[in-house]
């Protein structure tokens, strides 16, 4: 590794020339961002009677391939995220768990000594 040195004016042109760089254009979506995206019109198909699998197919038929597993998953995530934190915690099933630790073993009694 090489110990170049820097000085503060390259260091004043590279800070200029980053915070002026525009924005970079998306090039594309992650399933997730597009699950996120239509999810009021997905949950509305959920609420006509459609399953997952339904749902999942419709991805399918526009080459977005996605099982139905993880567009539920991906659903709930986006649920999870709408709602606020007074309506459902997200940690209330591990603060139940852990509200009453059971003892692995249990530690034997004493017993008293006899007089003597």
């Amino acid at each position: 590794m090489s110990k170049q040195q820097i000085n503060m004016d390259q260091v004043e042109r590279l800070r200029a020339s980053l915070s002026e760089a525009p924005p970079k254009p998306k090039d594309g979506y992650m399933v997730r961002e597009v699950v996120g995206e239509l999810a009021p019109l997905l949950l509305d198909m959920r609420k006509k009677g459609h399953n997952l699998v339904d749902i999942a197919a419709y991805f399918v038929q526009h080459d977005i391939i996605v099982s139905a597993s993880t567009l539920g998953s991906y659903l709930r995530d986006h649920d999870r995220k709408g709602s606020t934190q007074k309506e459902r915690p997200q940690n209330a099933r591990r603060r139940s768990a852990k509200a009453a630790p059971v003892p692995l073993v249990a530690e034997p009694e004493a017993q008293a000594l006899p007089p003597g």
